[in-house]
């Protein structure tokens, strides 16, 4: 997690703490590697629409566990929390 601090745009990090979190069946781990594939992707990939439902899906299903009560909010605060570009 320090490494991901230190330098947030390095995307192997990132996929090696998201591994780390599905291991313990933490669902932010799909969450990052659905961000991490989304940032890597051309705007017109063919791909792009089903990553996209997912992260909002994930957003959507653990808002609350994420950050307590709900924020009244689509979530947009959440989206890229994980991405960089």
């Amino acid at each position: 997690r320090q490494a991901i601090i230190e330098d947030p745009d390095d995307l192997p990090h990132r996929l090696i703490y998201a591994d780390w979190l599905e291991e313990r069946g933490d669902p932010r781990g799909e969450l990052i590697r659905v961000q991490c594939e989304l940032t890597a992707l051309a705007e017109d990939d063919d791909r792009r629409p089903e990553l996209e439902w997912r992260e909002s899906r994930l957003l959507s299903q653990y808002e609350k566990q994420w950050c307590g009560e709900d924020l009244g909010t689509d979530n947009a605060n959440l989206r890229g929390e994980f991405r960089r570009k």
